[in-house]
């Protein structure tokens, strides 16, 4: 039979499943102390303070990463899709007190500065690039600002259809890809077929690794991949897994 749309959670039910079109009632309000120049200075590293911006500061800084990293041309992907991405992330992100679109692009930015820093960008192609920005991006999209255990303690819709097993991220990975493939956004048409599943493997992938419940089995192989002896390839340091 027909696969079931994936409901909200009942905590953030919403009146349908299909993303909605920024609104400027649905965006939460952020206290400035940072200027945009202030900012843009220490992008690229961990002494950047997300919380000192706007979010329309966020948005435009969260474009510029995007910019920085060199991957849109090659990709065919154009600045005004990210930035409408971008703004369907921001109206996307509830209200929550951690888990809204503060939190996205903090995460966006260190992930960002942590592959400059490490240079680990040298070892990416532009496909894995794209995959991990866009992922730290959407990583927590939609999220209701509970956990899954209590999704799955309180019997959710949502804990039903993904089977008890990292139902926030499974939620996530499929709200990301309703944006990607969103008229007004378009970045999935972009891609020809073989680019575009391994782009979606890659999102998928890194999105579920953000259960916390796994972070001991990436740690241990994490801890392993950078033993002196552990004899480890290029390819398993890019893809933990």
């Amino acid at each position: 039979g027909d696969i079931p749309s994936v409901p909200y959670c009942d905590r953030c039910a919403s009146s349908g499943t299909e993303p909605r079109s920024p609104s400027s009632s649905q965006q939460c309000p952020s206290t400035r102390t940072a200027t945009y120049a202030e900012a843009l200075k220490c992008l690229q590293t961990l002494e950047f303070d997300a919380f000192s911006l706007t979010y329309d500061q966020m948005c435009h800084l969260s474009l510029e990463i995007f910019k920085q990293v060199g991957v849109l041309d090659s990709l065919g992907v154009s600045s005004e899709q990210i930035r409408t991405l971008i703004s369907f992330v921001r109206t996307h992100m509830p209200p929550n007190a951690f888990h809204n679109f503060a939190h996205s692009f903090d995460v966006l930015q260190s992930c960002f500065a942590l592959v400059h820093m490490t240079r680990a960008l040298e070892n990416f192609d532009t496909l894995e690039t794209f995959s991990l920005l866009v992922a730290a991006l959407c990583h927590d999209l939609g999220h209701p600002g509970v956990t899954n255990e209590f999704l799955v303690s309180t019997s959710s819709a949502l804990s039903h259809v993904f089977n008890d097993r990292s139902v926030l991220e499974n939620m996530h990975c499929v709200r990301t890809f309703e944006l990607l493939s969103h008229p007004d956004i378009g970045i999935t048409q972009c891609l020809d077929a073989q680019d575009y599943l391994r782009m979606r493997k890659l999102i998928i992938e890194c999105i579920l690794a953000t259960d916390l419940d796994l972070q001991d089995r990436y740690l241990a192989t994490l801890d392993a991949a950078v033993e002196p002896t552990g004899g480890s390839t290029k390819d398993t340091h890019k893809e933990i897994d």
